[in-house]
């Protein structure tokens, strides 16, 4: 079956769009609805490990901008896969490895912590980050396996390499370890090796090294252990994150940027909950398609998850019965909506508008293709309006750019689809409107 739509407006609202596609008519539509959908799918928590020695309350951040959850000591959870790289910022480094705030310990400061794969990060990873320093690193005897996989306490090298870069970083006010020039490098390179030689043979645990090196720092006057006091008034409040959470937040959002984050948690769920109900529906009736599985599983979740991370970060949650933004952050409550399920009436009222279309074609694999190539224009032209009330927001112009990044990609990814399905104008075939050859073909990787 063809449909034939009406051509919208360039950088149309959501809401214009749903009352054009409720006027559609739609030959042949069934009266289905999104009851029996499937559940989205189980997500697996990806934990990190951050180490200098261990360091507490860190904000440890994705690329896309998601932060992860601190949960006890050193780990850190990303309730999705993480977009690489990762960067640990801030925090307090847990000299004596109690597993809380005590005398001696020591704030991270601006020394930031990268990893571009794994799940450690610590300074070795971080110096793997840039091919220059990870091909001296091997010269002195380390694996690119061991740098990424493991951290001071596990591995003697590399305790050696984190305590000598670590007094380095100090001694030279350096905040971007991945940054030190090759010829600096190559000066250090002697130190490294002669710590190396120190620590193996060494019947001291990494642990009782580290805080050897920190009390010869304090001693210099490079560094300022916490106090006693002082140590008891950070483990006194009552949230890991309260500690730094004040100095995360990079502006103080308008209110139209606190709505674009309810808006956009509901959109991306839309586009999650629509693929994975309409992928259910075509199994059903024999067919695979399997764009409709891999963009829900392996980019809408993610998108989603971009959406939640800034609500927490700004500590703001959506209103369940209006969808409209509020303070304080119920992650809980986000949990508890159900599938095909939307706060925002906008959004609820555009899913059912759009199941009712994919389902109507007397070919199923064809109309709910277009469908989903109507979802990805809609969402490509939202995003673009939300990156300019972004404004100065960085972190909310960065996730939104990331969001639009992976709709040009499904744009495509559908419209391939359709043209295996023998529709070969692919999306176009839907008119104007949504024939699209200006989007951008981005690498398969920022999908």
């Amino acid at each position: 079956m063809n449909h034939s739509l009406t051509a919208l407006p360039r950088k149309q609202t959501l809401l214009t769009t749903l009352i054009l596609a409720s006027t559609l008519s739609l030959s042949g539509c069934g009266g289905g609805t999104a009851d029996g959908a499937p559940p989205g799918p189980t997500t697996e928590n990806y934990d990190i490990v951050v180490e200098r020695g261990p360091v507490l309350f860190a904000h440890v951040i994705d690329t896309a901008g998601i932060k992860a959850n601190a949960l006890n000591n050193n780990i850190y959870q990303f309730r999705l896969a993480p977009t690489y790289p990762i960067r640990a910022i801030g925090g307090y480094i847990d000299v004596d490895h109690s597993g809380d705030l005590s005398v001696g310990d020591v704030e991270m400061g601006n020394l930031t912590l990268e990893a571009n794969a794994g799940q450690k990060l610590t300074l070795a990873s971080t110096l793997a980050t840039n091919p220059e320093l990870l091909t001296a690193l091997e010269l002195l005897g380390f694996t690119e396996a061991q740098l990424t996989q493991e951290t001071p306490s596990s591995d003697m090298m590399i305790a050696a390499l984190s305590d000598e870069v670590y007094k380095y970083c100090i001694e030279n006010s350096i905040t971007e370890p991945s940054g030190i020039l090759m010829d600096d490098f190559n000066l250090l390179a002697g130190d490294i090796g002669e710590r190396i030689d120190e620590y193996v043979i060494s019947p001291l645990t990494a642990a009782e090294l580290e805080s050897i090196l920190v009390d010869e720092l304090d001693i210099a006057g490079d560094i300022t252990p916490l106090t006693d006091l002082q140590a008891e008034e950070l483990n006194s409040t009552t949230s890991s994150l309260a500690i730094t959470q004040e100095s995360f937040a990079d502006v103080v959002l308008t209110p139209e940027q606190k709505s674009l984050l309810a808006f956009s948690w509901n959109e991306e769920k839309m586009a999650k909950d629509l693929y994975l109900a309409l992928n259910d529906e075509l199994l059903l009736q024999g067919t695979e398609i399997k764009a409709f599985y891999n963009v829900a599983t392996k980019s809408e979740s993610q998108h989603q998850e971009i959406m939640r991370g800034l609500l927490e970060t700004y500590d703001l949650g959506v209103n369940v019965s209006t969808g409209a933004v509020e303070v304080g952050y119920n992650g809980a409550a986000l949990e508890e909506i159900a599938t095909g399920t939307f706060p925002l009436e906008d959004v609820q009222d555009l899913y059912n508008t759009l199941w009712n279309y994919g389902i109507s074609g007397d070919s199923l694999a064809q109309s709910a293709l277009e469908a989903a190539c109507m979802v990805e224009v809609v969402d490509v032209e939202d995003l673009t309006n939300s990156i300019e009330t972004a404004g100065d927001a960085y972190t909310l112009v960065s996730a939104f750019e990331n969001l639009r990044s992976g709709s040009y990609n499904h744009y495509w990814a559908f419209n391939d689809a359709l043209v295996q399905q023998g529709v070969s104008a692919g999306c176009c075939v839907l008119g104007e409107t949504y024939c699209r050859p200006d989007f951008p073909k981005m690498p398969k990787g920022n999908q």
